[in-house]
């Protein structure tokens, strides 16, 4: 290989040298070209230098001649200019007298100054030969300089360059063909020379190790191929040496078997029992030597003992470690042995090894034995049986080995196991081990419960098949995250599907438990219940979200009574100046009758939004009823049924008789709707007790005593869907022009503003059931009071300041004070009637009645402020708000005098008296 190496670089080093020396030569030809064209370029600049005269500015005529002349004859451009770069000749006339422009480089400016020949390089289908233009400076003979030569192109150097190119062809022809030359060599030279030496060398190398049948080179009529005949008979030659040095050595080995044959024959009658008893003691040695070693380097104690066990053939030192007893004294007496068990574990012990006595061939038994210093160790005892070819038995032998501390580790992992056993199945959380793919492999029984089925069924079950399917795409997800590495845990709120089909809502924590290769083992999945809890939620929601509406709802009942005040009181004022027979007589009573409507509504709104005021008295639900039933049998019709179903000794209420009158006529007539072809409806009263347990779903009831009032109807029932949104103001599934969908927003806003609740269950197809629970009361009902029957409007003489920002009501209750025969100073608000007060120079004001709640200053700042200028002064306040509200909300006592919006001229002019005639009160 080192041969074949040299030989192909010393054939590449030749072919190198001549392209190189070929390189050379062309180099040195275009060398020369080059030399010529500037040469030509200088000998046109002297013969220009002759042109030019003393004043470089006049030109000869043959000057522009020479220039004309070579631009026809060779299309060759030169342009002579003067010192300041101005054309003095050019083929192209009206370049005459202009300065020179192409020279971007600045290259013709420096020829002039440094009076060096310049060239310009550039290779393109213009200038193949690469020589652009040449700059040449014309000298005067005295030395200056008078100009420059701009000679483009040489046709000289382009026959030049031509000509090198052919010698650059030749150069890389001969290159190539010197390379080729030098492989065609290296490759007969390895073929004839190298190859045929690596042959006889690995032939020489092969005889001095000993081989004699190696492959020779083919004959050849060259100094190596008589090399290979010489090869070849040395070769023979030691073949036939070792020939008949084999056969000698074969003759040589048969006599010396002859010899050793009858040698043998003398000798093996002599040695052979001796040789046979030798080597049986020395096995029978050896055995025993490695029994012996054996037995005393375990940790187990290794026995041998007679048939019968009284008498010990042979015990290994670990039974002194382990009893604690010396081997001595259990050769001298083996019942060491028997007094050490256990007296509850020798029965046992005694009775096997009873057996292995008898027929059992081995027997297994674990015990417990009493050290001398107190210490208790398990020990597990394994006997067996030694018989001869007889099947006699010649001993008992066994191992006997120290379980103490396995028995600990077994009682500790079983004490362990129970109490993993007993958090597992007693957890109040579900606990499950799942598969990767998804399959329950154990799960507790909680976890069972909460899925709705048993625990058999849970593990036949994947986690996919119980998930609620709007649910199983993201758990799908965190899944994966777990099994990609992304995570280590997740925790989610998700929905299972037990058996019957109940969604049942969960806590889910799900943990990867990993191999010790990393691959996934299981996932430990904890779930808690939480369905009760997304149900408490879901009700205060709604409970939040009805009292949200119901703040509104009273707030715009509260703008609404200021106007239907207004209204109701200039109807009045209308109705008791027009008689009757006038035409607008029936018109005032018509906006009276519509404004009352209008004011009923708004007490809905209000009842809705517990801002109404209402006159709680004692009352007896059964009286109620009983005194509506003509009612709601007209109301119900003939095709449905009225039951009703008293309490005996039913707790009395403290309730609105009429508000409550109200929710019966709204649920029976939401009743009589939903039985349109006729049905049954019960009307039931009972006293019953709430505890803790019941209340605890149900936000803002308390437990306690209450009276139930349930009304149960035959009809088509309600949805899961409408029951959620049943008491919301303005929800109706009636026909459009039908309702207004205050109806039962109306009775949830009485019940609650009583301190009860109303619930309704609802089968489709079978009917519902609305129960309104009702706080009881010890107090008895009374006796009715007769009212007022006089239609006489009381008067009065005093002063009022009046103070309302708007202005309707307040012009109308201005207007009506007047005709009541008081004295009345208005006021828009708090500060305009301080101003008015203070203005006041004679007299004193009586009474001062305004509204609680007025932008700048409210009705109980306004009050103070009054009543410590004039203690003596009278307050009465009204709002669209109840009393209730109003005292908590604007800290006005208890007992303040309030008159409730809207009101009426009657109700105002009554008050007004009353007011007059009571003792005053603080207002705060």
């Amino acid at each position: 290989m080192r041969i074949k190496i040299k030989i192909l670089w010393a054939m590449l080093g030749m072919s190198m040298l001549i392209a190189v020396m070929g390189v050379l030569a062309v180099n040195r030809q275009q060398a020369t070209a080059l030399a010529g064209a500037i040469i030509e370029a200088e000998d046109v600049a002297r013969v220009m230098s002759f042109a030019l005269m003393t004043d470089a500015n006049k030109l000869s005529p043959a000057a522009q001649e020479i220039v004309v002349r070579l631009h026809q004859s060779q299309q060759r451009d030169m342009v002579l200019v003067d010192v300041n770069q101005l054309t003095l000749a050019d083929a192209i006339p009206r370049e005459i007298g202009q300065p020179y422009t192409d020279d971007p480089g600045d290259e013709v400016g420096a020829t002039i100054r440094d009076r060096q020949v310049r060239t310009f390089i550039e290779v393109s289908k213009d200038y193949p030969s690469g020589i652009k233009q040449i700059v040449v400076p014309v000298v005067s003979e005295s030395g200056g300089v008078l100009g420059a030569v701009i000679l483009e192109y040489s046709p000289i150097y382009d026959k030049l360059m031509q000509s090198t190119k052919s010698t650059t062809h030749q150069v890389l022809l001969a290159a190539i063909s010197s390379l080729v030359i030098a492989l065609l060599i290296s490759f007969y030279m390895n073929r004839s020379i190298v190859r045929p030496l690596q042959q006889l060398t690995n032939v020489a190398l092969g005889f001095a190790s000993g081989q004699t049948d190696l492959p020779m080179p083919a004959r050849r009529n060259d100094e190596i191929g008589k090399l290979a005949v010489s090869f070849e008979h040395m070769l023979q030659k030691r073949k036939q040496a070792e020939d008949e040095l084999r056969r000698l050595s074969d003759e040589l080995e048969l006599r010396v078997i002859d010899r050793t044959a009858e040698l043998a024959s003398v000798n093996e009658a002599l040695h052979l029992e001796n040789t046979k008893r030798k080597l049986a003691q020395e096995s029978s040695q050896a055995s025993e030597e490695k029994f012996l070693q054996l037995a005393d380097n375990i940790t187990d104690a290794f026995w041998i003992t007679s048939p019968d066990l009284k008498k010990i053939y042979y015990i290994s030192a670990a039974y002194q470690q382990i009893w604690g007893r010396s081997i001595e004294g259990l050769y001298a007496d083996p019942h060491q042995w028997v007094n050490s068990i256990l007296p509850e574990d020798r029965e046992r012990v005694f009775a096997m090894f009873s057996a292995l006595m008898g027929t059992e061939l081995q027997v297994s038994v674990e015990y417990q034995i009493a050290r001398p210093d107190g210490v208790i160790r398990w020990i597990h005892d394994r006997g067996f049986q030694v018989r001869d070819a007889a099947g006699n038995i010649l001993r008992l032998a066994g191992i006997a080995s120290d379980i103490t501390e396995r028995k600990r580790t077994e009682d500790a992992l079983r004490a362990s196991e129970a109490q993993f056993r007993s958090f597992f199945e007693q957890a109040a959380v579900g606990v499950a081990q799942v598969s990767p793919d998804g399959r329950f492999q154990l799960a507790n029984q909680r976890y069972a419960d909460i899925v709705g089925r048993t625990r058999e069924e849970l593990l036949a079950c994947t986690f996919q098949e119980i998930t609620h399917p709007d649910d199983l795409a993201k758990d799908l997800s965190s899944v994966q995250q777990l099994l990609t590495g992304e995570a280590q845990a997740y925790s989610s709120t998700k929905r299972y599907l037990r058996k019957n089909g109940d969604p049942v809502w969960v806590n889910l924590t799900v943990s990867l438990i990993a191999e010790y290769a990393g691959q996934p083992k299981h996932f430990l999945a904890v779930v808690e219940d939480i369905t009760d809890r997304k149900r408490l939620e879901a009700q205060l929601f709604q409970s939040q979200k009805l009292e949200t509406v119901g703040k509104l709802a009273g707030g715009i009942a509260h703008e609404f009574n200021s106007i239907m005040t207004a209204i109701i009181g200039y109807s009045e004022l209308m109705l008791s100046d027009l008689p009757s027979a006038n035409p607008l007589y029936q018109n005032a009573k018509e906006i009276r009758h519509s404004a009352e409507r209008a004011a009923a509504l708004t007490r809905q709104l209000l009842a809705y939004g517990r801002k109404q005021s209402l006159q709680p008295e004692v009352l007896d639900l059964n009286s109620v009823l009983a005194g509506m039933e003509d009612t709601l049998r007209h109301l119900l019709g003939r095709g449905t049924d009225l039951l009703l179903v008293p309490a005996t000794d039913l707790k009395t209420v403290k309730a609105d008789v009429g508000q409550v009158q109200q929710v019966v006529m709204n649920l029976a007539m939401n009743a009589a709707d939903a039985m349109p072809h006729g049905g049954k409806l019960t009307l039931e009263t009972a006293n019953v007790t709430l505890d803790q347990e019941y209340v605890r779903s149900i936000p803002d009831l308390k437990a306690g005593e209450y009276v139930m009032l349930a009304v149960t109807d035959t009809g088509t029932g309600i949805s899961e869907k409408i029951r959620a949104r049943l008491f919301e103001p303005f929800f109706t599934t009636k026909e459009v022009g039908s309702g207004v969908g205050l109806g039962l927003s109306t009775c949830y806003g009485i019940i609650k503003q009583s301190g009860g609740h109303i619930g309704v269950y609802s089968e489709l197809g079978r009917g519902s059931v609305f129960k309104i629970y009702l706080p009881q009361t010890e107090q008895l009902v009374k006796s009715p009071v007769p009212g007022r029957t006089s239609s006489e409007l009381p008067h009065g003489t005093e002063t009022i300041l009046l103070v309302e920002d708007d202005p309707d009501l307040r012009e109308m209750v201005a207007a009506l004070l007047k005709r009541l025969g008081y004295t009345v100073l208005v006021a828009a608000n708090g500060i305009e009637a301080l101003n008015i007060k203070q203005q006041r120079k004679v007299g004193y004001i009586d009474l001062l009645f305004t509204d609680v709640v007025m932008p700048h200053m409210g009705g109980k700042e306004l009050s103070e402020r009054i009543l410590a200028s004039s203690p003596h002064t009278r307050i009465l306040f009204t709002s669209a708000y109840t009393a209730n509200a109003i005292v908590h909300q604007n800290g006005l006592n208890d007992g303040v005098a309030l008159l409730q919006k809207p009101f009426t001229p009657s109700a105002l002019a009554h008050k007004l008296r009353e007011v007059f005639d009571a003792i005053p009160q603080a207002v705060s």
